[in-house]
């Protein structure tokens, strides 16, 4: 149950730095977004 919930959160994080990536127009910023992108999707995909 905990790691479900853990789960969740981690995709409601996931998509909302994804929504905010589309949304900054600075590349500088972008690149930033992608690079908190890859540890979340890992997460969300329970790979360690």
């Amino acid at each position: 149950m905990l790691e479900f919930i853990y789960i969740i959160i981690a995709a409601v994080f996931l998509a909302l730095t994804v929504v905010d990536l589309f949304r900054e127009r600075n590349w500088k910023r972008q690149l930033t977004h992608i690079i908190v992108l890859i540890p979340l999707i890992l997460r969300v995909l329970q790979i360690k």
